[in-house]
């Protein structure tokens, strides 16, 4: 689970699959990690796309955020301060 999928030799890939199968959260987990980490890993990403990305990245880490309503309200203010 700590390599991203094109770094992945065909053995563990079927060794990850099979894992992910039997823990339907872990599923989830990695999925969403795949979906934070591919955006960052961009060759062409300059100041302006990254202040694009950020909002959305930190959009995505907010709506997944369990009730620590601290967190992710000053979370939401640093997205809006990109933003503005």
């Amino acid at each position: 689970m700590r390599r991203h999928r094109h770094n992945l030799k065909p053995e563990q890939h079927l060794k990850l699959s099979a894992y992910l199968k039997q823990n339907p959260v872990m599923e989830l987990v990695y999925r969403f990690k795949q979906k934070l980490c591919y955006p960052l890993m961009e060759k062409s990403l300059n100041q302006k796309k990254c202040r694009e990305l950020a909002p959305r990245l930190l959009r995505m880490i907010c709506g997944t955020a369990p009730a620590g309503a601290g967190a992710v309200s000053s979370a939401r203010q640093y997205a809006a301060r990109l933003e503005g």
